[in-house]
């Protein structure tokens, strides 16, 4: 039994920020990075897919994706480490981006200020190496941890990888 719950003929609507009406044949949410069982799948193997996050940087052209829409929902903030000059969070892909820089100046952690409303989710933050007013996340950035969807193992990369 799959611990994944595929939904079938999802409207995408409003997971894009131009809100244009697709349906998707599959989305699964993601909520943990431990997508071995999920690669593995014969349903995933054999469609094509596609992760979404907060789809700020997505134009859908079709009415519909015949595939797997991965829904990156991975939830948490979590300090790992802090000394007088630094922190260190651990945070899920899912989150907005928004979300964490909000934390960060609830909890007085400087640093990522000058990146406020930024559309889109922290797992896409590194791939885009977002930037404004003179701070890149690259500035801050310490790891990432990414999932490879062909055998769906966990690697960490650096910031230097990056």
């Amino acid at each position: 039994m799959s611990s994944f719950h595929w939904e079938e003929n999802i409207s995408l609507q409003c997971y894009n920020t131009f809100r244009i009406q697709v349906i998707a044949r599959y989305v699964v949410r993601i909520q943990n990075a431990s997508l071995n069982e999920l690669v593995q799948s014969s349903l995933f193997q054999i469609h094509r897919h596609m992760i979404l996050g907060g789809g700020s940087n997505l134009l859908f052209v079709e009415r519909s994706y015949d595939g797997v829409v991965l829904k990156n929902e991975i939830p948490g903030i979590e300090p790992i480490s802090r000394d007088d000059m630094h922190t260190s969070l651990k945070i899920g892909g899912g989150v907005t981006w928004s979300s964490l820089v909000d934390y960060c100046l609830t909890h007085n952690l400087g640093g990522i200020e000058n990146l406020s409303l930024i559309p889109g989710t922290v797992g896409a933050a590194p791939i885009q190496n977002i930037g404004a007013y003179g701070v890149e996340l690259s500035d801050v950035l310490e790891s990432v941890e990414t999932v490879d969807l062909v055998d769906g193992k966990t690697r960490t990369m650096t910031r230097a990888e990056c």
